[in-house]
C-alpha cells in the first residue's frame, strides 16, 4: 500500500508540471492550424521539447527548446486582424514556455549583431492591445 501511494504521488507530481498554460487554446478551435500541424508538434514538454506546440488565438508555433527558437509559426491574416491599437515596441519573454526552460531575454541580443524579431509580425496583429502583445 505504501509503495502504491508513493507511486501515485510521483505520477501526480510529474503530471502537474506539464499542465496547459492559461493562454493555451484547444487545437480544434485554433484557426491558425486549419491547414494542419506540419511537424505534429505537441504541447508536451517532456516528450516533445524540440517540437513543443504553443497554440494561441493569434498564432500557433512549434518551439525548439534546444535551439531556443521556433521551428515554424502559423497565423491567419485578414483585414479583421488589423486595427488601431498600433505596434508595441516591447520585447518580453514567452510565459507559455515551461518554467524549467531557458526564457530568452532582451539582454541575449545585446552586442551580438542580431536583432530581435517577431515570429508573427506585430503589424499583423493591431486589432487590440491583447492581440499585439501576444
Amino acid at each position: 500500500m505504501r509503495s502504491a501511494t508513493l507511486a501515485c504521488a510521483i505520477l501526480i507530481a510529474c503530471a502537474a508540471g506539464d499542465a496547459p498554460r492559461a493562454g493555451a487554446q484547444a487545437l480544434d478551435d485554433n484557426e491558425n492550424l486549419v491547414m494542419g500541424n506540419p511537424s505534429n508538434a505537441m504541447a508536451d514538454a517532456v516528450n516533445s521539447p524540440d517540437n513543443f506546440l504553443v497554440a494561441r488565438k493569434q498564432f500557433a508555433l512549434s518551439y525548439n527548446n534546444s535551439r531556443m527558437i521556433p521551428n515554424w509559426v502559423s497565423w491567419h491574416l485578414d483585414k479583421g486582424w488589423i486595427g488601431g491599437s498600433g505596434r508595441r515596441g516591447v520585447f518580453r519573454t514567452d510565459d507559455e514556455l515551461p518554467d524549467s526552460w531557458y526564457h530568452v531575454t532582451p539582454g541575449d541580443y545585446s552586442e551580438t549583431g542580431f536583432d530581435r524579431g517577431h515570429m508573427c509580425p506585430s503589424g499583423d496583429r493591431t486589432r487590440t492591445f491583447e492581440d499585439n502583445n501576444a
